[in-house]
């Protein structure tokens, strides 16, 4: 069965352009890291994408 979402308003664009900012960011982040040869600083990013995709799915599981 397929559920209907809702359509998003003012408050949900804002959050999800917030969102594609943070990991953005970090990823841009990771990659310069990356290019600048330290790769510890490049890999600490990712327990934070991580942390960061397992909040995004239990919130939107209670939504």
């Amino acid at each position: 069965m397929v559920e209907e979402r809702k359509p998003i308003g003012s408050l949900g664009r804002i959050a999800a352009v917030l969102q594609i900012l943070i990991v953005v960011v970090i990823v841009g982040f990771a990659t310069m890291q990356l290019f600048l040869g330290n790769f510890a600083a490049a890999m600490s990013t990712f327990p934070l994408l991580v942390i960061y995709w397992f909040f995004l799915t239990v919130w939107q599981k209670r939504s």
